[in-house]
């Protein structure tokens, strides 16, 4: 598996979807009871973190397919 850093938007927000992904399957299904047992502040703090890695990503990606049209604009 490569962890070398990304280095573009594009690149960064596909790996903090597979973060995310990874996050998502670890409190749903088999996990979902380990979620369950953690304290109201850290099922939050789950959560939170979920969050926050969709928000980047998300802000990742319309900042690259942003710069992609103005790039075939020119």
């Amino acid at each position: 598996m490569n962890h070398t850093m990304p280095s573009d938007d594009y690149d960064i927000a596909v790996a903090k979807l597979a973060q995310l992904d990874a996050l998502l399957l670890s409190i749903t299904a088999d996990g979902f009871d380990s979620y369950e047992g953690l304290n109201r502040k850290l099922r939050h703090d789950v959560l939170w973190l979920a969050s926050d890695l969709a928000g980047e990503a998300h802000q990742r990606m319309v900042r690259h397919f942003s710069d992609q049209t103005e790039a075939t604009a020119r």
